[in-house]
């Protein structure tokens, strides 16, 4: 029975992983959302941790540490999302640079 579960678990997390932004080979990614995203990917396993060890937990004391770290993991999340929502908006009014065609004039006239 626990097997079938984690087999379940396992292709969810595939799945999941299959349909990330970096996971698509048509779009570019750069260097600083890649590693955003990497960061938001680490913070919501750490979440599901905690919060696996909260519904767990027998100790009473225990279970306020873990909220509070809880929360502290969901600030951290939203200020990730808010900072990528950020940089998404200046990507996007920033303009890019197109670089200028070849020339058709020879340099032969000098």
């Amino acid at each position: 029975m626990a097997r079938g579960w984690e087999s379940k678990s396992v292709e969810a997390q595939i799945e999941e992983s299959d349909s990330d932004n970096f996971n698509n080979p048509d779009q570019k990614v750069s260097a600083a959302e890649r590693q955003t995203i990497f960061k938001r990917n680490d913070l919501l396993l750490s979440r599901r941790r905690i919060l696996q060890q909260l519904e767990r937990s027998p100790n009473e004391r225990y279970s306020d540490l873990l909220r509070r770290t809880l929360a502290g993991l969901d600030a951290e999340l939203a200020a990730l999302d808010k900072r990528r929502r950020l940089l998404i908006v200046v990507a996007a009014k920033t303009p890019r640079r197109v670089p200028f065609p070849p020339s058709t004039r020879s340099n032969t006239s000098l």
